[in-house]
């Protein structure tokens, strides 16, 4: 183990043993874990002469950085799901281990931490003869995470009145507005192109999480936001995907953090302000053939796609991780965060495609110039989450043409990004 990353070690284990030997604070010293989950943290942080106090609930360590993150909540009463606001990330050099305090009830937390530390311990012991050790094991939060079995599911299906498609341990439940008659450029938009709502859960801190993008009118855009905003639910972006879209449609992002039960009983009201159906008629007809050439689209865009109501659908991942509040968001698809790439057959070996590019700023302009150079307009750039790291840019663009040629172009987009092929 080279000197620096012991010395890395060492302070970060040294500041783990103090965090967790110092003795409780007064109940009000600092402000309670949210939900009953992670444990409150007073920071002091040097230098003097006014050190700095940020009060909040420690989300991860970074050992090759030597930091900590602390999340500062914007409530302080456990029912408020919205609980996700400004963040701190200090270095360990910066402490003032004498002015660190805890909230009462973060027995969990200490434990975690003296089971961190002895980690630590082990690996630093173990690193003097072992060539290489993997880091990314101490990576992650503090907080341990639900299991997907101890959620009830079952309750959740039943209040979405619609089953999920399961992905590792996350339910992704879709919205698609099947009620709307959408046309762009002469083509009638299938909901699996550019209408399909969804909202997906992951267990998380003790409860679940929530992400979503739901397709609204224009009209049902402040009904819907009002009621998500007076039952928890954040709402992280509000755009456009498609531009000329007649009638127009809207996107909306949300987010959120607590009991899963109480989460989708706040999505469901939400929608039923606007005409989204909020129940699954039974399909007496069989999905309409994909009339491509798919196996040449899996060859060009490097994945393996798939039919999905009468529109071919690409997910491609990035190589990159991407978490949020010290949490990796797997698996990417079913969260969102791959890159989504549909092709609607229109007739004659041609195609309507649409979807959406995650990029990184610095893959922006590339994939723009990209896109454009083939003939794909770009319709819409923007975020969609708050607090991802690393900070990332959704492009969407359309286009109708002959498939293979805009396959061709969307694979020269891909490979301006750090994007996987199967």
């Amino acid at each position: 183990m080279s000197t620096l990353i012991q010395s890395s070690f060492i302070a970060t284990f040294a500041a783990i043993i103090a965090v967790a030997s110092l003795p409780p604070a007064a109940a009000d010293d600092s402000i309670g874990p949210a939900n009953g989950s992670g444990a409150a943290e007073t920071i002091g942080l040097l230098p003097s002469p006014k050190p700095e106090t940020f009060r909040g609930v420690v989300s991860n360590v970074d050992q090759r950085n030597d930091t900590i993150r602390i999340i500062r909540r914007s409530s302080d009463k456990p029912e408020d799901l919205n609980h996700r606001r400004a963040y701190k990330t200090v270095s360990l050099g910066e402490i003032d281990a004498s002015r660190l305090q805890h909230s009462e009830g973060d027995a969990t937390m200490r434990n975690t931490l003296w089971i961190t530390a002895s980690v630590l311990l082990a690996l630093l012991a173990a690193g003097a003869t072992a060539p290489k050790t993997d880091w990314q094991v101490l990576s992650g939060s503090f907080v341990p995470a639900a299991h997907a079995q101890d959620l009830d599911w079952q309750k959740v299906d039943e209040i979405l009145a619609r089953k999920p498609a399961v992905s590792s341990d996350v339910h992704r439940y879709g919205f698609p507005r099947t009620d709307l008659s959408v046309t762009l450029d002469g083509v009638t938009i299938k909901p699996a192109l550019a209408l399909g709502g969804w909202i997906a859960f992951k267990p998380a801190h003790g409860n679940a999480m929530i992400m979503g993008d739901l397709v609204l009118l224009e009209s049902e855009i402040n009904p819907v936001m009002l009621k998500m905003i007076a039952n928890g639910i954040e709402i992280t972006a509000v755009h456009n995907h498609l531009l000329r879209a007649n009638p127009a449609t809207f996107y909306m992002h949300v987010a959120g953090h607590g009991d899963p039960v109480t989460m989708a009983t706040a999505i469901r009201d939400a929608l039923a302000e606007s005409k989204t159906p909020l129940t699954v008629a039974a399909s007496t007809t069989p999905p309409p053939a994909v009339d491509l050439d798919t196996a040449q689209l899996d060859q060009i865009i490097g994945v393996k796609g798939q039919a999905n109501g009468g529109v071919y659908q690409f997910n491609v991942p990035r190589r990159d991780a991407v978490t949020e509040d010290g949490m990796q968001l797997t698996p990417v698809g079913a969260m969102g965060l791959a890159i989504g790439i549909n092709f609607q057959p229109t007739g004659g070996g041609k195609a309507a495609i649409t979807g959406d590019f995650v990029l990184t700023s610095d893959e922006v302009n590339p994939v723009i110039a990209a896109l454009r150079a083939n003939g794909i307009e770009v319709t819409a750039l923007h975020s969609h989450m708050l607090d991802e790291q690393p900070r990332l840019f959704f492009m969407h663009f359309w286009a109708n043409d002959d498939a293979i040629k805009l396959a061709k172009g969307l694979r020269a987009a891909l490979d301006k990004t750090a994007s996987t092929k199967s």
